[in-house]
Order: structure tokens, then C-alpha cells, then sequence
């Protein structure tokens, strides 16, 4: 098991915080203070004073999205700067970094945790389809809250530091509103403090959620930290209840039959990972079924043109051909 005690984790409510700015300059503190400190990711989103704290300190280039890890060890330095956790797949490349003895200074965003993103939804309307297990970040030997004021915040916006010059009025007017930038820093502050569970359903109904939709936020909460199925999943299309049997897709709701809710729960309590054909066959028909491969085509094909934006290129039931699928959201 990965001991994460050299990994150190900013958590912002919302993006323009400074998570960015604050990872880098610790960077830059470790190196003076005589470090060998890299930059393993890194993302200035266009913000100068961020560029600037990124020269004078050594680039690792990404493979595409992915940290280099091969190059990072292979350079072997004491700190590597880690930038958006919520890019799939980053905390396996850190874990890899830490069991190569390489201390790790990262960030990542309120909705990037996975126990968050619906709550996240449910108050700013942002789905975030990259998300982080919640114990793994909480696994790290230090996480610190990155804080800063609706009103400041906004400011930020309105100047341009945080979304490009043409987005502002519209940012301002949706995701950065002052209710919705204070209701995102109590639920920050919730979380490091470990206290979600306890003052959710308060602050949920100080924002306008009704009380079955709490009720649904809560239960998933508590079954995500018991480890158990997720009833509630959320992506930018479709919505699946699994406690109340309801989905709704593009904002209109859809009839799953008891087969396919079947099939969809079996993926998604696989999330991300690669179900074989005979072991979904298993699962939903029963042993004896082993050849009956049509099935699955048949059923996955109603279950996209029910819940996928686009049914012929999906983005969340994904066919492995001739080996089985996997839900990805």
C-alpha cells in the first residue's frame, strides 16, 4: 500500500481560488530552501502572475494528458508539482511517484471529488465527469483548504484572471454568483473539516434544495462512505436515481425496464472498469447463460438511445469489442 505521507493536496471550492499559485509557490519555497523541486503538470489557464511563478522552476513535458511518470523517476527529484488531480487517472501516476520515494504538491477542485460532484451539480449545475475517490485524498499526510471570498472572487472574474474575456458576463451571471460561491466555500470548509454528512442537509436547504432531493444527496453520501453502490449518478446528459427506479435523460424522463436498470447497475458499480461478457451475462441471466452475447448487444443498444446524447458514439457505455463493456462517468 502507497504511504501518501509525503503528499500535500490544496482543495479550492471553485476554480480561480488559487490553488494553482499557492502549489506553486511552495515549489518555489522547497527550492530555495535548497530542494530539487520539478513541475511534473501545470496549467496557467492564461493568468500571468501564474506563468511567471512557473519560470525558474524545472518542466517535466506530459505524454498528452499524462504525467510522464517514467521521466520522473527516471530524473528522480525530491518534489514534484502536480497541477488538477481530476484528470483521469493523475492519482495512480502520484501514487506510482510517492512508492518511488518523490514527495508530491497537488491541487484539485471541490467537484473533483467523487462523493462531491453531485452535490457540486446540485448546487452550481457543473458536472465533472474526472473525478477523484475522496479516501485517497484524505489519505494524504496533508490537505489544506485554499479559501477566498465570493466577493473577491468575483472581482477576479470581472478582470479577467479567471475565464477568457468573452466568458465573464456569463460567468458572473451563472457558476460565480455570489449564493452559489458561498454555498461551494461552506461545503469546502465542510469537507476538510470531515463534517459533510453532519451539516449538508442544512446547507442544502439554506440553497433552495428540496427536501427529497437532500434526502436522495444525503443517502448517496452515506452509502459512497460505506462503500456500497452509488443510487445517484450524474453526467452532463442523463440522470440515474437507483433508489427511486428514475432516469432522465436530456432533461426528459425515461422508462428502464427492470433488465436494463440491471445491466446499468452492474456497470456502473464497475465504473471505469471492464466487465466481460460472461460475467455481465452471469449477473443478469444467470449461470447457465454463457453464449448469449446478442443479449448484451441488443439491451446496451436501448440502454444508449435511451440515456446517450448521441447513441452511435457513446461517452458512457463503452463496447469492448468481442471482450464486454464498461460505464465511464
Amino acid at each position: 500500500m502507497t504511504d501518501r505521507s509525503g503528499l500535500r493536496i490544496y482543495v479550492g471550492a471553485v476554480p480561480g481560488v488559487g490553488k494553482t499559485y499557492a502549489m506553486l509557490s511552495e515549489g518555489h519555497r522547497r527550492a530555495e530552501r535548497g530542494a530539487d523541486v520539478v513541475v511534473a503538470a501545470v496549467d496557467a489557464r492564461g493568468r500571468p502572475r501564474t506563468a511567471e511563478l512557473v519560470e525558474g522552476l524545472e518542466l517535466i513535458p506530459l505524454i498528452g494528458r499524462d504525467v510522464d511518470v517514467d521521466a520522473l523517476i527516471h530524473r528522480a527529484p525530491q518534489v514534484a508539482l502536480v497541477d488538477d488531480l481530476g484528470v483521469a487517472t493523475r492519482e495512480v501516476d502520484i501514487d506510482r511517484l510517492l512508492d518511488a520515494g518523490i514527495e508530491v504538491v497537488a491541487n484539485l477542485d471541490l467537484r473533483h471529488l467523487e462523493r462531491m460532484r453531485d452535490v457540486v451539480f446540485t448546487l452550481a449545475g457543473v458536472v465533472e465527469p474526472e473525478t477523484v475517490p475522496d479516501e485517497w485524498v484524505r489519505s494524504a499526510g496533508q490537505v489544506e483548504l485554499v479559501d477566498f471570498s465570493p466577493e473577491a472572487l468575483r472581482k477576479r472574474v470581472a478582470h479577467g484572471n479567471v475565464v477568457p474575456t468573452g466568458e465573464i458576463e456569463e460567468a458572473l451571471a451563472r457558476r460565480f454568483r455570489v449564493p452559489t460561491l458561498t454555498a461551494l466555500r461552506q461545503l469546502a470548509l465542510l469537507w476538510v473539516a470531515g463534517r459533510v454528512e453532519d451539516d449538508l442537509e442544512e446547507l442544502l436547504a439554506a440553497n433552495g434544495v428540496d427536501q427529497i432531493r437532500a434526502a436522495k444527496l444525503l443517502a448517496y453520501l452515506h452509502a459512497a462512505a460505506d462503500g456500497e453502490s452509488a443510487p445517484l449518478v450524474v453526467t452532463d446528459h442523463f440522470t440515474l436515481d437507483f433508489a427511486a427506479r428514475t432516469a432522465a435523460a436530456g432533461g426528459v424522463e425515461v422508462r428502464l425496464t427492470p433488465t436494463e436498470w440491471h445491466l446499468v447497475e452492474v456497470l456502473v458499480n464497475n465504473r471505469g472498469r471492464l466487465v466481460e461478457q460472461e460475467d455481465l451475462l452471469h449477473e443478469v441471466w444467470g449461470p447457465g447463460y454463457d453464449r448469449e452475447t446478442n443479449y448484451l448487444r441488443v439491451y446496451l443498444h436501448q440502454i444508449r438511445k435511451k440515456l446517450e446524447a448521441n447513441p452511435s458514439r457513446p461517452r458512457h457505455f463503452i463496447t469492448e469489442p468481442g471482450i464486454g463493456y464498461r460505464f465511464d462517468g
